[in-house]
């Protein structure tokens, strides 16, 4: 390993540019780190080949969107859905959701209303409207549990007429924009609505769109107890909290890399890269045990601390090399996924590794 040895030493002999760049590669993954976006949605994680992603695709061209989208309204008072004012305010968020990007339809108590108020008036148009009387949308909706055929309404009000239902479809698929369009949606519900009707947002989207604040709290609160436990870590095994803050760098510093790279290079964070760090951290500490525990040793024999580190790299640089490049070339292999959760996996682990 005197290559190694005599490479290192020349490297070391040029503080002030490798200072330069290792406050430039800084600099430049914190911005990196500011863009990064959080995406949760399976379906963009497949490959656009991938036959699933081609039939929702299909789907969502030709027949609408695949993403559901339900709406809990609940009044405090039995048969509150009888209120004209209350399926106003319904008709009114339904419009609302209308006009944000990629909504598709949505059906209400409402709907029904307004197709039996028109259905009684000859098929008017001018009647597709929420009735002025609570009388008659209480005659309304008893005609409507008579019919002889099966009641589609039961699916959207409960049996004391106090909570409603709203279904509808966006064709929506990124978890982000979809917690901007639940953002508005709670907004405009909060001021339009009475302040005794409460409106909830329900279904899988909205579990999908919670993920995503669950992921960036995860990721930081995970990094910050890291990077607490990796000082006192080292602080406690080399008596020297010294030891410990400068061990942060060379251990912290390929994270801050990996997450600047996937900022630049519009990689989200998600259920597979957001494990990432976790597991490149694990293995980034072994190499700087290795390097310290050798290093203490020898500086007990060398007075010369160049010397100490020359038989440092002598007895470690190889194997860190070595067990680099294997790790590197196995999670390599996982960018022959058919997942971009796994592509993306494999191939971060392995660049934060050789950093």
């Amino acid at each position: 390993m005197g290559s190694l040895r005599s490479f290192v030493f020349r490297m070391l002999e040029r503080r002030r540019l490798l200072t330069a760049v290792f406050v430039g590669v800084a600099g430049l993954s914190v911005a990196g780190l500011c863009r990064i976006r959080v995406e949760t949605n399976e379906l963009n994680f497949l490959r656009e080949s991938n036959a699933v992603r081609q039939a929702v695709d299909y789907i969502e061209r030709h027949l609408g969107g695949t993403t559901p989208l339900e709406i809990v309204v609940e009044t405090t008072a039995e048969g509150g859905l009888r209120e004209p004012r209350v399926l106003r305010q319904i008709e009114g968020l339904e419009a609302f959701m209308a006009t944000l990007p990629k909504f598709v339809k949505s059906v209400s108590p409402a709907t029904f209303i307004k197709q039996m108020n028109r259905a009684f008036n000859e098929a008017d148009p001018a009647f597709y409207a929420i009735p002025g009387s609570r009388q008659m949308i209480a005659q309304y909706l008893l005609t409507y549990t008579f019919s002889g055929r099966s009641n589609d309404l039961e699916d959207f009000v409960d049996y004391n007429y106090q909570t409603a239902r709203i279904r509808a479809r966006t064709a929506e698929r990124s978890s982000a924009a979809l917690a901007d369009m639940f953002g508005r949606i709670r907004a405009y519900a909060a001021a339009h609505f009475d302040p005794d009707v409460r409106v909830r947002i329900t279904s899988h989207s909205l579990l999908v769109t919670n993920m995503v604040d669950s992921l960036v709290r995860g990721q930081l609160s995970g990094v910050a107890v890291l990077t607490v436990m990796m000082f006192a870590v080292f602080a406690l095994a080399f008596r020297s909290a010294l030891i410990g803050l400068v061990a942060l760098i060379p251990n912290m510093m390929p994270l801050l890399i990996e997450l600047g790279l996937m900022g630049w290079a519009g990689i989200t964070l998600n259920v597979g890269t957001a494990i990432t760090v976790s597991i490149t951290f694990g293995l980034v500490v072994d190499d700087t045990i290795h390097m310290l525990h050798h290093l203490q040793d020898a500086s007990r024999e060398e007075k010369d601390m160049r010397l100490a580190f020359g038989k440092v790299l002598d007895v470690v640089g190889s194997p860190v090399i070595m067990t680099t490049g294997l790790l590197a070339f196995g999670f390599s292999v996982l960018a022959l996924g058919a997942s971009l959760l796994t592509v993306y996996f494999g191939l971060l682990c392995a660049f934060t590794v050789v950093v």
